[in-house]
């Protein structure tokens, strides 16, 4: 597509799910959740809360046509590199005790799945922040920090956010991991909601999104954050930390859903995990090549479990401890209480594991 069909096509996708929104949870008249779009080339979109948790919600989601344009466009690249064939024989390696794993939806057209992983990425971005206004994260920041200062979250604008150390920072980390949370549950669900009566298209479709989410995430992926026995940093974890909390979360909710017959996609969880591993493996692959990465970082640039991570456990115990500390004052200051299922979580299984219980 052409940039000004991709900015078409990302304008009408999300003017209709503002819509749809503005309909429910900002139905009071005094409410209003909006979106501007910006002639910007940066890669970025900001969440902008102009009201307090006592008020009807005055929302603003902020996105650069240049985070449109350059996601379609990476889409598009990963896909032509999917076409081609190039890194085949790695992939038939890893899925060696799989059945073949169709890496691109046969039931759709070219044009179809690049546009599918494109929307699955754009509302995921979208979603996460929606997120940070519907769990009002900005309005606890300023509590906790005693000051005003938090009315936006820019997504992608790291740089200026590196001064952050601390518990503030472990504090941003957090609240970034339970807005990606939030985002893929309302992702999964309008999948569903598209796809729930096709089966093989739903099927397929768990790929797309996976890979066109993990394209997004990689999109911003930097060497340096990925140490994790330093002093956490900044306002945003690595890229691939979030991956790894993003993955699994995807193949347990649609195992969950399969195996109470809410869906039927005829996959167990085996071959959930796979196929969610292989498209965001390949999304990995195909940013190592973009951006001409030393083979000797290639572990560091592919994901295999934050816990398995030198200093993974001792971060993740900094991220479990602040969100038991924060948990239900975002649920009482959650805007959306029907989305009370998307707040994040962790299991009793995951925590023995984080903290060698």
């Amino acid at each position: 597509m052409e940039n000004h069909e991709i900015v078409q096509f990302a304008e009408k996708v999300i003017s209709s799910i503002t819509n749809d929104i503005n309909n429910s949870i900002y139905s009071d008249p005094e409410a209003s959740l909006t979106v501007q779009w910006k002639r910007c080339e940066a890669f970025n979109a900001s969440a902008i809360s102009n009201s307090k948790p006592t008020e009807p919600p005055i929302h603003i989601i902020e996105i650069n046509y240049g985070l449109v344009i350059s996601l379609y466009q990476d889409i598009d690249d990963y896909c032509n590199y999917l076409e081609s064939g190039l890194d085949q024989e790695i992939f038939d390696y890893f899925q060696k005790d799989h059945s073949a794993i169709k890496l691109l939806p046969p039931s759709f057209e070219p044009i179809e799945y690049r546009k599918n992983m494109f929307i699955s990425a754009l509302t995921w971005v979208y979603f996460h922040e929606l997120a940070h206004l519907n769990q009002e994260h900005g309005y606890l920041l300023n509590k906790i920090t005693n000051t005003f200062h938090y009315s936006k979250f820019e997504e992608f604008n790291l740089d200026k956010s590196q001064s952050l150390k601390g518990n503030i920072a472990n504090l941003h980390h957090t609240l970034e991991l339970a807005a990606d949370f939030e985002a893929i549950k309302v992702c999964i669900a309008e999948l569903i909601r598209h796809f729930n009566n096709h089966n093989n298209e739903l099927k397929e479709t768990i790929g797309t999104l996976v890979s066109g989410i993990s394209c997004a995430v990689y999109k911003m992926h930097n060497l340096s954050m990925l140490d994790l026995k330093s002093e956490i940093t900044g306002s945003h974890p690595s890229s691939i930390v979030r991956l790894e909390q993003i993955l699994p979360q995807i193949w347990e909710h649609f195992d969950l859903l399969e195996r109470h017959k809410l869906i039927n996609i005829n996959m167990d969880r085996s071959e959930l995990v796979q196929m969610v591993d292989m498209n965001a493996r390949t999304a990995g692959f195909f940013w190592f090549r973009k951006r001409h990465i030393q083979p000797t970082d290639l572990v560091t640039f592919i994901h295999h479990g934050t816990i398995n991570r030198a200093g993974g456990k001792e971060y993740l115990q900094s991220i479990i401890n602040t969100w038991d500390a924060i948990k239900d004052e975002i649920n009482e200051n959650l805007r959306n209480k029907d989305k009370a299922f998307s707040i994040l979580e962790f299991s009793d299984e995951y925590r023995d594991l984080v903290f060698e219980r």
